[in-house]
């Protein structure tokens, strides 16, 4: 009987607010928690947040981490923040693949970098050692600073030097204006801080 009261007190214990650490790499606190395979593998539902040991907080509907590949899949409403990077986005679905610091998102995506630019796409891979974002898919990204608008195919952007590469690219200055200019590229490389290009 004192066996049976133990094992619900610890069934009861992981349902409410649980966190789990994993070799002090990526933290959990989440509502509902299950570990299996030996502690290898963590499953958080019910919503929940992940922070890393390198500046990654990350919320969402549910989690699945494994402990030996170091891979973390999120899915449902997650908010992503990378505080040494800066930039935040928001998906449905993120594969991280932590050892090379890839994040591959599938889907919808929406971000805001260094409070200057929002960018919508889908399909998104980030390479955050590189500081790079790219895709395939068609994007739009909004330069506040400048007022200007940018529509592109195939891209790549790169968060330190804030340079855009794409292909297919359709400019609109002062886009929130009755009166701007519009520019088409086939393939050009633009320099967003200081709004140098170079077509291609």
């Amino acid at each position: 009987m004192q066996n049976k009261i133990l094992i619900i007190l610890f069934i009861i214990c992981n349902l409410i607010i649980v966190k789990a650490h994993s070799n002090d790499q990526i933290s959990f606190d989440v509502s509902e928690i299950e570990i299996l395979d030996d502690g290898n593998k963590i499953i958080g539902k019910d919503r929940g947040t992940i922070t890393t040991n390198n500046g990654v907080l990350i919320e969402a509907d549910k989690f699945e981490y494994d402990k030996i590949k170091n891979i973390l899949k999120a899915q449902g409403n997650i908010k992503f923040k990378d505080k040494i990077n800066k930039y935040n986005f928001f998906a449905e679905n993120i594969l991280y693949l932590k050892n090379i610091e890839k994040i591959e998102i599938k889907g919808k995506f929406e971000a805001l970098i260094d409070k200057n630019y929002k960018l919508k796409s889908e399909n998104i891979t980030i390479l955050r050692n590189e500081m790079v974002i790219r895709s395939s898919v068609g994007t739009t990204i909004l330069d506040n600073r400048n007022q200007t608008r940018y529509e592109i195919g195939k891209f790549s952007y790169s968060l330190k030097d804030e340079v855009l590469k794409g292909e297919k690219i359709f400019i609109n200055t002062n886009y929130n204006q009755p009166f701007s200019d519009k520019y088409f590229f086939k393939n050009a490389v633009f320099n967003l801080k200081n709004q140098n290009y170079i077509a291609q």
